[in-house]
């Protein structure tokens, strides 16, 4: 019996001394190797690498001089943008902040118009103390900026004057996708001073004043809802299979938009019969949104119920590596939504699929290539746009390099950010560059830029607000997969998702199981202080703009039933394949 109990406590030092020396290496060794390996980074002059490396976990507080001093080489070696948004990750340490802003004056200087202006409206836009002192720079920057480019075209007779207001539309809004008046302003003041002989001043005229009127109906709109209407707006629900009780959610809930699947789809006549009720029963036009790809995921398909064409997979499209072709393949699919009245498709898909073991991308991705998949996702949402219906990309920041299907749990993506600049983000950079409305944020853990494995991006404010809004520059809606996929329920309870995506960023949650639960969570977490009001209102001021300008004129137009079987649209199917 002694030999026995000896025997055991010897067992359990030996377990305690393996535990201490795991214990060891998480705290000391692993932080160190990663110190070291920031450091070879860093003599190796790679700054943006070293950069993540020494602001990451444990390795930060040691890390952050040496942070710092890879962003002045950022800068030293002409990398301003780079140099500009790492001072800004750690704005809080020494003068990073003042740093940041000589960054933004050498862009200035080095005729990096567009650039300089995003970094003053940012270090304008920082919660920082330092920030109320810049104002006055952004606003002289802006001035500058227009004088410099409407002097070029008052200049010439032919001037690309209209492509230099396009350019500077986007400029209108700050980060936020908020109207910015005081900058319609300076564009009106300098159309004016346009000669009447030039072309095209009374389009970018009424093209400002445009933006301005939409501005304040969204205000007006605003200002009768109340606290539960907005955050209604911020809810997609699935369609229910009984219309009556449909009608009775839309009319207790009031979301923004309505969900349709496979099932909800039947004969012509019944779909439409839905929508036409459901429309009917929201004041505000409701969004109605489907899942339509091709391939193995489109809702509206050839069925016993329903006579159309099937949408071969993205990847037959991107084989024919055809712009044209893709433009015509988003047209088709816009047409069969614009049969029933819908108007958002959940596509296009601009994941890139690199990994051959990814169970739930595959053939839906365009192709293996970034470069492929940017252009041909790009054009299929330019079809589905200039024929009225929003296009959604998805799954940002990338779906693509997972071996793990988010429905039923949460893929990892262990990349850095540098590497996700080289790959995964190369598609929805150049979809937010071809004014992208709404994308759609996966449920995938990167742990490299939030350090967590089981924080989906859908749920990451590092994600949704600080990469997409702040660094890429998206301005429209941001939506996310939905919110009852096991890459999101399996770690959190279901208001804590509902809270927690809008503290993140997005604005509009999709699918969520008891909308009535997130609902009542969203407006508790205002009342009781966690979620600001005018979060609230930033997502409804995005979505409403995102209404009237694509919904509001067509909401009750539809397509006649005939487009389900065109031989024209057909004829351009049978290319595809």
């Amino acid at each position: 019996m002694i030999k026995l109990k000896k025997r055991m406590i010897f067992i359990i030092a030996v377990v305690n001394f393996i535990l201490a020396g795991f214990l060891v290496f998480l705290i000391l060794v692993m932080p160190i190797n990663k110190y070291r390996n920031a450091c070879t980074a860093m003599e190796n002059g790679n700054y943006m690498e070293a950069f993540e490396l020494f602001t990451k976990g444990a390795t930060f507080k040691a890390g952050r001089q040496k942070a710092y001093i890879c962003c002045q080489n950022l800068a030293l070696n002409e990398q301003y943008v780079d140099s500009f948004n790492c001072y800004m990750k750690i704005k809080n340490y020494e003068d990073s902040m003042q740093k940041a802003h000589e960054v933004a004056e050498k862009m200035f200087e080095e005729n990096m118009m567009k650039e300089s202006w995003k970094a003053f409206k940012q270090l304008q836009d920082s919660e920082s103390q330092d920030a109320s002192l810049l104002g006055w720079q952004s606003q002289i920057l802006e001035t500058q900026i227009y004088d410099e480019d409407f002097n070029q075209v008052k200049n010439v007779n032919n001037g690309n004057y209209v492509d230099i207001i396009s350019m500077y539309i986007d400029n209108i809004y700050d980060y936020r996708g908020i109207t910015d008046l005081n900058m319609c302003d300076i564009l009106l003041q300098q159309c004016s001073s346009l000669s009447d002989e030039v072309e095209d001043k009374e389009y970018l005229t009424n093209k400002i004043n445009g933006i301005i009127d939409t501005d304040a109906q969204i205000k007006e709109i605003m200002s009768s809802m109340t606290l539960e209407e907005k955050v209604g707006q911020m809810l997609i629900v699935a369609m229910k299979k009984d219309i009556n009780s449909m009608v009775s959610l839309i009319d207790k809930i009031k979301p923004g938009g309505v969900l349709f699947f496979g099932d909800d789809i039947t004969t012509y006549e019944a779909t439409l019969a839905k929508v036409k009720k459901i429309k009917l029963a929201s004041d505000i036009p409701l969004i109605i949104g489907v899942d339509q790809e091709g391939g193995g995921v489109q809702r509206i398909n050839n069925t016993n119920y329903l006579t159309t064409y099937s949408v071969p997979a993205m990847k037959y499209v991107g084989d024919k590596n055809s712009t044209t072709l893709a433009y015509e393949t988003g047209r088709i699919l816009a047409e069969q939504l614009r049969v029933f009245g819908m108007n958002m498709d959940f596509a296009p898909v601009a994941d890139i699929n690199s990994n051959p073991n990814n169970p739930v991308i595959g053939r839906r991705a365009f192709s293996s290539n970034a470069d492929t998949v940017s252009k041909m996702s790009v054009a299929v949402a330019n079809g589905l746009t200039d024929n009225n219906v929003i296009a959604v990309y998805k799954h940002f920041p990338g779906h693509g390099d997972t071996s793990s299907d988010s429905h039923y749990s949460l893929p990892v993506v262990n990349k850095s950010l540098s590497e996700l600049y080289q790959t995964e983000l190369k598609p929805f950079i150049n979809a937010i560059q071809n004014n992208a409305e709404v994308i759609m944020v996966g449920h995938i853990a990167l742990p490299q830029l939030t350090s967590s494995q089981s924080l989906p991006a859908s749920l990451s404010e590092e994600i949704v607000t600080n990469l997409l809004r702040k660094q890429l520059g998206f301005k429209g809606v941001v939506t996310v997969d939905s919110l009852i996929m096991g890459g999101v329920t399996n770690n959190y309870s279901a208001s804590e998702i509902y809270i927690k995506a809008v503290e993140a960023g997005v604005d509009l949650l999709l699918e969520p199981g008891s909308p009535e639960l997130a609902l009542s969570s969203i407006v508790e977490s205002v009342k009781n202080g966690r979620i600001s009001e005018e979060r609230i209102d930033e997502s409804v001021y995005r979505i409403l703009k995102l209404k009237i300008n694509n919904i509001y004129d067509t909401y009750n137009n539809y397509l006649d039933q005939s487009h389900l079987t065109s031989s024209k649209n057909y004829a351009i199917v049978k290319q595809i394949y």
